[in-house]
Protein backbone atom coordinates (compact mmCIF):
# COMPACT_ATOMS: atom_id res chain seq x y z
CA UNK A 1 0.00 0.00 0.00
CA UNK A 2 0.92 2.97 -0.64
CA UNK A 3 0.62 6.90 0.88
CA UNK A 4 -1.54 8.20 -1.23
CA UNK A 5 -3.86 4.70 -1.22
CA UNK A 6 -4.13 5.41 2.26
CA UNK A 7 -5.03 9.15 2.27
CA UNK A 8 -8.09 8.18 0.12
CA UNK A 9 -8.95 5.19 2.22
CA UNK A 10 -8.97 7.07 5.52
CA UNK A 11 -12.12 7.77 6.42
CA UNK A 12 -12.81 3.75 6.14
CA UNK A 13 -9.79 2.66 8.35
CA UNK A 14 -8.72 2.41 11.90
CA UNK A 15 -7.94 5.90 13.77
CA UNK A 16 -4.17 4.31 14.12
CA UNK A 17 -3.67 3.16 10.06
CA UNK A 18 -0.07 3.50 9.03
CA UNK A 19 1.85 2.95 5.81
CA UNK A 20 5.67 1.74 6.52
CA UNK A 21 7.32 0.62 3.99
CA UNK A 22 4.39 -0.83 1.29
CA UNK A 23 2.76 -2.61 4.59
CA UNK A 24 -0.34 -1.88 6.51
CA UNK A 25 -0.04 -0.98 10.11
CA UNK A 26 -2.58 -0.78 12.88
CA UNK A 27 -2.33 -0.03 16.30
CA UNK A 28 1.54 0.22 15.90
CA UNK A 29 1.26 -3.48 14.29
CA UNK A 30 2.30 -4.96 10.95
CA UNK A 31 -1.03 -6.39 9.59
CA UNK A 32 0.92 -8.54 7.34
CA UNK A 33 3.26 -9.83 10.45
CA UNK A 34 -0.30 -10.28 11.90
CA UNK A 35 -1.63 -12.38 9.77
CA UNK A 36 2.00 -14.84 9.41
CA UNK A 37 1.39 -15.43 12.92
CA UNK A 38 -2.20 -15.91 13.51
CA UNK A 39 -3.28 -16.84 9.72
CA UNK A 40 -6.58 -15.83 7.92
CA UNK A 41 -9.05 -15.14 8.09
CA UNK A 42 -8.18 -12.85 10.82
CA UNK A 43 -10.31 -10.25 12.46
CA UNK A 44 -8.31 -7.07 14.17
CA UNK A 45 -9.75 -4.33 15.77
CA UNK A 46 -8.14 -1.07 17.01
CA UNK A 47 -8.85 -0.19 20.41
CA UNK A 48 -7.79 3.57 20.54
CA UNK A 49 -10.96 3.87 17.73
CA UNK A 50 -13.04 2.20 19.56
CA UNK A 51 -12.18 4.51 22.59
CA UNK A 52 -12.56 7.69 19.98
CA UNK A 53 -15.99 6.11 19.17
CA UNK A 54 -17.23 5.18 22.58
CA UNK A 55 -15.93 8.79 24.23
CA UNK A 56 -17.93 10.64 21.26
CA UNK A 57 -21.13 8.78 22.22
CA UNK A 58 -20.24 9.83 25.71
CA UNK A 59 -19.44 13.16 25.25
CA UNK A 60 -22.82 14.26 22.61
CA UNK A 61 -25.36 12.24 25.35
CA UNK A 62 -23.88 14.33 28.14
CA UNK A 63 -24.12 17.70 25.90
CA UNK A 64 -27.82 17.16 24.53
CA UNK A 65 -29.59 14.87 27.22
CA UNK A 66 -30.29 16.46 30.91
CA UNK A 67 -31.61 12.72 32.06
CA UNK A 68 -30.28 9.57 32.83
CA UNK A 69 -28.49 7.77 30.21
CA UNK A 70 -26.64 4.94 28.96
CA UNK A 71 -24.91 3.12 25.81
CA UNK A 72 -25.37 -0.13 25.24
CA UNK A 73 -22.88 -2.24 22.62
CA UNK A 74 -25.38 -4.44 19.81
CA UNK A 75 -23.53 -7.42 20.31
CA UNK A 76 -25.12 -9.00 16.70
CA UNK A 77 -22.15 -6.20 15.75
CA UNK A 78 -19.05 -8.60 16.97
CA UNK A 79 -18.86 -10.58 20.11
CA UNK A 80 -15.72 -11.92 21.76
CA UNK A 81 -15.04 -12.53 25.02
CA UNK A 82 -12.13 -10.14 24.68
CA UNK A 83 -14.81 -7.44 23.79
CA UNK A 84 -17.18 -7.90 26.09
CA UNK A 85 -14.50 -7.28 28.68
CA UNK A 86 -13.68 -4.14 26.89
CA UNK A 87 -17.17 -2.69 26.53
CA UNK A 88 -17.89 -4.17 30.43
CA UNK A 89 -14.29 -1.73 31.76
CA UNK A 90 -16.13 1.35 29.59
CA UNK A 91 -19.36 0.92 31.78
CA UNK A 92 -21.85 -0.05 28.64
CA UNK A 93 -24.51 -2.13 28.43
CA UNK A 94 -24.62 -5.33 26.34
CA UNK A 95 -27.35 -6.46 23.71
CA UNK A 96 -27.76 -10.11 23.63
CA UNK A 97 -29.81 -12.32 21.39
CA UNK A 98 -28.91 -16.17 21.83
CA UNK A 99 -27.86 -18.06 24.58
CA UNK A 100 -24.40 -18.27 23.16
CA UNK A 101 -23.98 -14.68 23.22
CA UNK A 102 -25.04 -14.46 26.67
CA UNK A 103 -22.18 -17.39 28.01
CA UNK A 104 -19.66 -15.23 25.85
CA UNK A 105 -20.14 -12.22 27.82
CA UNK A 106 -20.67 -13.87 31.46
CA UNK A 107 -17.49 -16.04 30.78
CA UNK A 108 -16.18 -12.11 30.42
CA UNK A 109 -17.10 -11.14 33.58
CA UNK A 110 -19.86 -8.77 32.01
CA UNK A 111 -21.86 -7.30 34.76
CA UNK A 112 -25.19 -8.86 33.90
CA UNK A 113 -27.24 -6.40 35.49
CA UNK A 114 -25.98 -4.01 32.56
CA UNK A 115 -27.13 -7.03 29.70
CA UNK A 116 -30.30 -7.10 27.51
CA UNK A 117 -31.96 -9.51 25.95
CA UNK A 118 -33.40 -9.66 22.83
CA UNK A 119 -34.95 -11.50 20.09
CA UNK A 120 -37.87 -12.73 18.50
CA UNK A 121 -38.16 -16.41 19.64
CA UNK A 122 -36.77 -16.74 22.44
CA UNK A 123 -35.97 -20.52 24.19
CA UNK A 124 -37.27 -21.66 27.27
CA UNK A 125 -33.69 -22.68 28.28
CA UNK A 126 -32.21 -19.06 26.65
CA UNK A 127 -34.72 -17.27 29.46
CA UNK A 128 -33.69 -19.74 31.86
CA UNK A 129 -30.28 -18.98 31.41
CA UNK A 130 -30.51 -15.19 31.83
CA UNK A 131 -33.43 -15.41 34.67
CA UNK A 132 -30.69 -17.34 36.40
CA UNK A 133 -28.05 -14.80 35.79
CA UNK A 134 -29.67 -11.97 36.88
CA UNK A 135 -29.55 -10.18 33.51
CA UNK A 136 -31.08 -6.55 33.55
CA UNK A 137 -33.42 -6.66 30.82
CA UNK A 138 -35.42 -9.11 29.12
CA UNK A 139 -37.20 -7.26 25.94
CA UNK A 140 -40.69 -8.95 25.27
CA UNK A 141 -41.27 -9.14 21.37
CA UNK A 142 -44.90 -10.92 21.53
CA UNK A 143 -47.51 -12.01 23.32
CA UNK A 144 -46.56 -15.52 23.82
CA UNK A 145 -43.35 -14.43 25.61
CA UNK A 146 -45.20 -12.77 28.74
CA UNK A 147 -46.14 -16.19 29.81
CA UNK A 148 -43.31 -17.59 29.09
CA UNK A 149 -41.18 -15.05 31.14
CA UNK A 150 -43.52 -15.19 33.94
CA UNK A 151 -43.31 -18.63 34.54
CA UNK A 152 -39.55 -18.21 34.95
CA UNK A 153 -39.56 -15.58 37.19
CA UNK A 154 -42.64 -17.54 38.95
CA UNK A 155 -40.25 -20.93 39.40
CA UNK A 156 -37.45 -18.83 40.95
CA UNK A 157 -40.11 -16.46 42.93
CA UNK A 158 -38.33 -13.53 41.54
CA UNK A 159 -38.77 -10.66 40.05
CA UNK A 160 -37.77 -9.64 35.72
CA UNK A 161 -37.75 -6.69 34.72
CA UNK A 162 -39.19 -6.24 31.10
CA UNK A 163 -39.37 -3.83 28.54
CA UNK A 164 -41.81 -4.24 25.37
CA UNK A 165 -40.09 -3.96 21.78
CA UNK A 166 -43.11 -1.88 19.98
CA UNK A 167 -43.57 -1.19 16.12
CA UNK A 168 -44.36 2.12 14.83
CA UNK A 169 -44.83 1.49 11.54
CA UNK A 170 -42.39 3.55 10.10
CA UNK A 171 -40.38 3.59 7.23
CA UNK A 172 -36.56 4.14 6.98
CA UNK A 173 -34.51 4.68 3.76
CA UNK A 174 -31.99 1.52 4.16
CA UNK A 175 -32.13 -2.07 1.97
CA UNK A 176 -35.47 -3.72 2.30
CA UNK A 177 -33.85 -6.80 4.31
CA UNK A 178 -32.96 -3.84 6.72
CA UNK A 179 -36.00 -2.64 7.81
CA UNK A 180 -37.97 -3.61 11.07
CA UNK A 181 -40.03 -0.93 12.05
CA UNK A 182 -42.97 -1.69 10.08
CA UNK A 183 -46.07 -3.00 10.62
CA UNK A 184 -45.82 -6.07 9.04
CA UNK A 185 -42.20 -6.90 10.35
CA UNK A 186 -41.63 -10.15 12.66
CA UNK A 187 -40.10 -8.06 15.44
CA UNK A 188 -42.13 -6.39 18.14
CA UNK A 189 -45.56 -5.23 18.72
CA UNK A 190 -47.59 -3.08 16.60
CA UNK A 191 -48.60 0.04 18.26
CA UNK A 192 -52.11 -0.86 15.88
CA UNK A 193 -54.86 -2.40 16.47
CA UNK A 194 -54.13 -2.28 20.32
CA UNK A 195 -51.96 -5.40 19.96
CA UNK A 196 -49.70 -3.13 22.16
CA UNK A 197 -51.42 -1.50 24.24
CA UNK A 198 -53.17 -5.32 24.72
CA UNK A 199 -50.10 -6.87 25.84
CA UNK A 200 -48.77 -3.86 28.18
CA UNK A 201 -51.68 -4.05 30.02
CA UNK A 202 -51.47 -7.56 29.95
CA UNK A 203 -48.02 -7.42 31.61
CA UNK A 204 -49.05 -5.24 33.94
CA UNK A 205 -51.70 -7.75 35.75
CA UNK A 206 -48.80 -10.82 35.84
CA UNK A 207 -47.11 -11.45 38.95
CA UNK A 208 -43.32 -11.43 38.82
CA UNK A 209 -43.13 -9.17 35.69
CA UNK A 210 -42.46 -5.83 36.00
CA UNK A 211 -42.43 -3.13 32.85
CA UNK A 212 -39.33 -0.68 33.25
CA UNK A 213 -39.63 0.75 29.81
CA UNK A 214 -40.32 0.24 25.93
CA UNK A 215 -38.04 -0.15 22.78
CA UNK A 216 -37.83 -0.36 19.28
CA UNK A 217 -35.27 -0.50 16.37
CA UNK A 218 -36.04 0.87 12.77
CA UNK A 219 -33.60 -1.12 11.28
CA UNK A 220 -29.43 -0.95 10.35
CA UNK A 221 -27.48 1.21 8.15
CA UNK A 222 -29.78 4.43 8.83
CA UNK A 223 -28.40 7.91 7.74
CA UNK A 224 -31.37 10.28 8.58
CA UNK A 225 -32.63 9.90 12.02
CA UNK A 226 -35.76 11.82 11.20
CA UNK A 227 -37.90 8.30 11.47
CA UNK A 228 -36.05 7.65 14.57
CA UNK A 229 -37.06 10.64 16.15
CA UNK A 230 -40.86 10.36 14.81
CA UNK A 231 -40.84 6.57 16.34
CA UNK A 232 -39.62 8.11 19.55
CA UNK A 233 -42.54 10.51 19.60
CA UNK A 234 -45.00 7.61 19.06
CA UNK A 235 -43.07 5.22 21.66
CA UNK A 236 -43.96 8.75 24.29
CA UNK A 237 -47.40 8.69 23.23
CA UNK A 238 -48.28 5.52 23.92
CA UNK A 239 -46.45 5.95 27.63
CA UNK A 240 -48.72 8.77 28.07
CA UNK A 241 -51.69 6.24 27.22
CA UNK A 242 -50.18 4.01 29.60
CA UNK A 243 -49.37 6.84 32.15
CA UNK A 244 -53.48 7.28 32.68
CA UNK A 245 -53.79 3.77 33.15
CA UNK A 246 -51.24 4.35 36.95
CA UNK A 247 -47.87 3.34 34.78
CA UNK A 248 -44.74 4.93 34.46
CA UNK A 249 -41.92 5.04 31.99
CA UNK A 250 -38.41 4.87 33.45
CA UNK A 251 -36.39 3.85 30.43
CA UNK A 252 -36.88 4.25 26.77
CA UNK A 253 -34.57 2.64 24.21
CA UNK A 254 -34.99 3.91 20.80
CA UNK A 255 -32.41 1.08 19.33
CA UNK A 256 -29.35 1.74 16.87
CA UNK A 257 -28.85 0.61 13.58
CA UNK A 258 -27.08 3.94 12.52
CA UNK A 259 -24.96 4.05 9.33
CA UNK A 260 -21.13 3.84 8.86
CA UNK A 261 -19.36 4.16 5.24
CA UNK A 262 -18.10 1.04 4.25
CA UNK A 263 -16.69 2.75 1.00
CA UNK A 264 -14.27 5.78 0.65
CA UNK A 265 -17.19 7.49 -1.76
CA UNK A 266 -19.90 7.15 0.97
CA UNK A 267 -21.35 9.86 2.73
CA UNK A 268 -20.16 10.35 6.56
CA UNK A 269 -22.45 9.60 9.51
CA UNK A 270 -21.87 12.06 12.49
CA UNK A 271 -22.70 10.52 15.29
CA UNK A 272 -23.69 14.10 16.86
CA UNK A 273 -26.25 14.09 14.72
CA UNK A 274 -28.29 10.83 15.62
CA UNK A 275 -27.50 11.42 19.42
CA UNK A 276 -28.59 15.06 18.58
CA UNK A 277 -31.83 14.39 16.85
CA UNK A 278 -32.82 11.45 19.55
CA UNK A 279 -32.45 13.87 22.64
CA UNK A 280 -34.33 16.36 20.88
CA UNK A 281 -37.15 13.91 19.96
CA UNK A 282 -37.43 12.67 24.10
CA UNK A 283 -36.85 16.36 25.40
CA UNK A 284 -39.86 17.91 22.90
CA UNK A 285 -42.32 14.29 23.22
CA UNK A 286 -41.54 14.07 27.31
CA UNK A 287 -42.37 17.91 28.02
CA UNK A 288 -45.44 17.65 25.10
CA UNK A 289 -47.04 14.48 27.19
CA UNK A 290 -45.76 15.58 30.44
CA UNK A 291 -43.29 13.07 30.92
CA UNK A 292 -40.66 13.32 33.54
CA UNK A 293 -37.14 12.54 30.94
CA UNK A 294 -36.76 8.33 31.21
CA UNK A 295 -33.48 6.97 31.43
CA UNK A 296 -32.26 6.70 27.41
CA UNK A 297 -30.30 4.07 25.99
CA UNK A 298 -29.14 3.70 22.93
CA UNK A 299 -28.23 0.59 21.19
CA UNK A 300 -25.40 1.09 18.47
CA UNK A 301 -23.28 -1.55 17.27
CA UNK A 302 -21.67 -1.00 14.05
CA UNK A 303 -21.40 2.53 14.37
CA UNK A 304 -19.60 1.94 17.57
CA UNK A 305 -17.17 -0.93 15.95
CA UNK A 306 -17.31 -1.33 12.44
CA UNK A 307 -14.24 1.89 11.63
CA UNK A 308 -11.93 -0.06 14.38
CA UNK A 309 -12.41 -3.51 12.83
CA UNK A 310 -10.47 -4.82 9.53
CA UNK A 311 -10.63 -8.39 8.21
CA UNK A 312 -7.41 -9.67 6.75
CA UNK A 313 -7.34 -12.28 4.14
CA UNK A 314 -4.44 -13.84 1.76
CA UNK A 315 -4.77 -13.73 -2.09
CA UNK A 316 -4.65 -17.02 -3.28
CA UNK A 317 -5.02 -16.14 -7.42
CA UNK A 318 -5.75 -13.25 -9.54
CA UNK A 319 -8.85 -14.58 -11.98
CA UNK A 320 -8.81 -11.91 -15.49
CA UNK A 321 -12.29 -11.63 -17.14
CA UNK A 322 -14.05 -10.29 -19.58
CA UNK A 323 -15.20 -7.02 -18.51
CA UNK A 324 -13.63 -7.43 -15.25
CA UNK A 325 -10.77 -8.84 -12.75
CA UNK A 326 -11.80 -11.34 -9.63
CA UNK A 327 -9.55 -11.40 -6.62
CA UNK A 328 -9.05 -14.68 -5.14
CA UNK A 329 -8.98 -14.80 -1.19
CA UNK A 330 -9.31 -17.30 2.02
CA UNK A 331 -12.41 -16.12 3.06
CA UNK A 332 -16.09 -16.10 2.40
CA UNK A 333 -19.58 -15.84 3.45
CA UNK A 334 -19.20 -17.84 6.65
CA UNK A 335 -16.99 -14.91 7.99
CA UNK A 336 -17.85 -12.10 5.69
CA UNK A 337 -21.88 -12.11 5.00
CA UNK A 338 -22.38 -10.01 1.94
Amino acid sequence: MRGNELASLRPILPETAEVHRGRLWVGGCDLTALAETYGTPLYVYDAATLETTVAAYAAHLQAHYPGAWEVSYAAKAFLCTAIAQWMARRGLGLDVVSEGELAIALRAGFPPERIHLHGNNKRDAELKAAAEAGIGRIVLDHEAEIPQVARQAAERGSQIDVWLRLTPDLAVSTHAYMTTGRADTKFGLPLAQEIAARAARRVLETPYLRLRGLHTHLGSQIFDPTPIAQAITKLLAFAAALRDEGWHLEELSPGGGWGVPYRPEDPPAPIERYVAAICQATIEGCARYGLALPRLILEPGRSLIARAGLALYRVGGIKPMAGRTYVLIDGGLADNPR
